[in-house]
């Protein structure tokens, strides 16, 4: 020990039981965090769907941000350019609820492969949801696209029970909506 330096002092990364979860102590059905949140992880929505159309085509469909007033019932419109540090404006719109504007700033792009976005409603630390758009191809022809939510904040703990259902029925509308999109522009 440094001279100087109180017996009680440490570094938080430092501190057992510091409040990050490893992998070995991480429950299993949770996943790894990003660097970036060092906090609990967070309640997470997942839904995935086959489109018989080319990767190339959903992401451009994905990352077509005017286009989604046109068939997006989730998304309803998104304002600002799907880059790296870029601010948005959402609009969500939730099955039989009344509409949700968020700021959101995008995260991570990977052309053809990733489009991330943090968004909060209210202000950040109430509910703050990370989207999270995967694409893989499986062949010329088909793609997976996994959409990836997860809720965090202090408000998560009382608004999680409908949140969960209304979040997830939008994710999968929105992902219909995409599958019919695509695969009527093959197929037409």
């Amino acid at each position: 020990m440094a001279a100087g330096t109180a017996p009680s002092v440490r570094r938080a990364s430092e501190r057992v039981g510091a409040g990050l979860r490893t992998p070995r102590n991480r429950p299993e059905h949770q996943e790894p965090m990003d660097s970036q949140w060092a906090i609990a992880p967070g309640r997470i929505i997942k839904t995935r769907i086959q489109i018989e159309s080319p990767l190339e085509m959903i992401w451009r469909e994905l990352t077509d941000f005017p286009s989604y007033a046109q068939w997006n019932p989730f998304f309803r419109s998104v304002s600002g350019e799907p880059r790296s540090g870029t601010k948005l404006a959402l609009r969500v719109s939730p099955p039989e609820s009344p509409p949700l504007v968020l700021s959101a700033e995008v995260l991570r792009v990977i052309p053809y492969q990733e489009l991330r976005w943090l968004g909060y409603w209210l202000s950040p630390g109430v509910v703050d949801w990370e989207h999270r758009f995967l694409l893989e191809a499986q062949g010329p022809q088909m793609t997976f696209l996994l959409q990836r939510a997860v809720f965090r904040g202090l408000a998560i703990p009382f608004l999680w029970s409908p949140l969960r259902q209304k979040a997830r029925q939008g994710m999968e509308a929105m992902s219909e909506a995409l599958k019919q999109r695509a695969e009527g522009t093959i197929w037409a």
